[in-house]
């Protein structure tokens, strides 16, 4: 076996670790499918994961929810932390603690006993919603018609505010309206090209400051700016050859396996979607636990490592996905090599190009990407399994 099929063998065969580790902190809560279902006469003592197509909570966790699908509604008891990443999310039960949530639209209207903390396209809190604690997010759009306890920081292109804050609101947005009901506590802090619309009857206790947006017109502040966009630059170029690389290795040595965790993201695009998400937030938490025993400082260096891995060829596999997507269709006979070059030139073009909408692309082929590989993985390990006992 040469070196380089040798590197590549340990990898893929280490991945299998974090598929396995994952699973040994969940134990038998983790719950997948195209439609998964906690009753509201069923109640779970200990953390609970779940991704599906659809998930609704409406029975009592006591513990953490992890939770990912398509849509995401939680109209149960979660005595402890949620974290959520959905096309849509809904909460309009109770989360004792914080709640985490990514997604396209957001919708609260429960109770939340700590923080929010939310990145998404449109978020509305809504008059029965109750937050205990403060409100951050990153948003396209969002609606705050429930008291919020402490304070509110938000950036994001439109804010409305119709309801109390009990401390302060800091915002970086592009428009900030609010309503006649609207009463802030503390400070009004924002930045915006434009003035806040503060409405009759809104009040603000404390002092209202509004700042202009940073503009880059000194001599200094150009040459600084082109000097990192070169540099993003040539990290990008760097990032691109090494992954066009690898994958073409991976192709060469393990072409079932690569196309297995392709064909994963193409048929059950969820799944790869939840069991990504699942993988990205409990792997580190393991590798803290592990870190916490001495014995366990060697494993958790060595998970660590497969983890970064495994985020590293996350982004090649949804390349290779959306370069097949592409070229398949006109020339099945294409060699995937190049389907490859294609995929990873449109994604270092979208996630250096577009500021805003980058970044959360990036976070999405990440979480796609690692799903599938560990799905592939699994089944890859199955079928292994299945010719050694035949």
């Amino acid at each position: 076996m040469g070196v380089k099929r040798l590197v590549i063998s340990i990898i893929v065969e280490l991945l299998a670790l974090i598929f396995i580790a994952v699973p040994v902190i969940a134990q038998e809560n983790i719950r997948s499918g195209d439609s998964v279902d906690l009753p509201a006469n069923q109640v779970v003592d200990r953390d609970f994961f779940a991704a599906g197509q659809t998930v609704v909570i409406s029975g009592t966790v006591n513990g953490d929810a992890y939770v990912a699908g398509g849509t995401v509604i939680v109209e149960g008891i979660v005595n402890g932390d949620l974290l959520a990443a959905g096309g849509t999310v809904t909460v309009r039960g109770r989360v004792t603690d914080d709640v985490r949530v990514a997604g396209g639209t957001v919708t609260i209207s429960g109770t939340v006993g700590g923080n929010v903390s939310t990145a998404a396209g449109t978020v509305n809190l809504t008059d029965a919603a109750r937050l205990g604690e403060s409100l951050v997010g990153a948003v396209g759009t969002l609606e705050v018609y429930a008291p919020v306890a402490e304070d509110v920081t938000v950036a994001g292109g439109q804010v409305i505010i119709g309801s109390t804050i009990g401390g302060d609101v800091v915002a970086a947005v592009e428009r900030l309206i609010l309503t006649p009901q609207a009463r802030i506590a503390g400070d009004l802090d924002y930045w915006s090209q434009v003035q806040a619309d503060i409405r009759p009857g809104a009040i603000v206790v404390g002092e209202t400051t509004k700042h202009a947006p940073p503009q880059r017109v000194q001599a200094q502040e150009e040459e600084i700016g082109r000097a990192f966009a070169g540099f993003a630059l040539f990290t990008t170029l760097m990032n691109l050859v090494s992954s066009l690389v690898a994958g073409l290795l991976l192709i060469r040595f393990y072409p079932v396996f690569t196309q297995g965790a392709v064909s994963t993201i193409a048929r059950k695009p969820l799944l790869s979607l939840g069991i990504g998400f699942l993988t990205l937030i409990l792997t580190p938490i393991l590798i803290i636990i592990l870190m916490i025993t001495l014995l366990g400082i060697p494993l958790a260096l060595v998970l660590l490592a497969l983890y970064l891995v495994s985020l590293f060829f996350s982004s090649i596999i949804v390349a290779l996905f959306i370069g097949q997507l592409i070229i398949k269709p006109k020339d099945d006979n294409m060699p995937n090599g190049w389907a490859l070059l294609l995929g990873l030139v449109i994604l270092a073009v979208i996630t250096t190009l577009i500021p805003l909408i980058g970044p959360l692309i990036n976070f999405f082929v990440i979480l796609f990407g690692l799903g599938a590989l560990l799905v592939a993985e699994r089944n890859m390990y199955a079928a292994t399994r299945e010719k050694n006992i035949a």
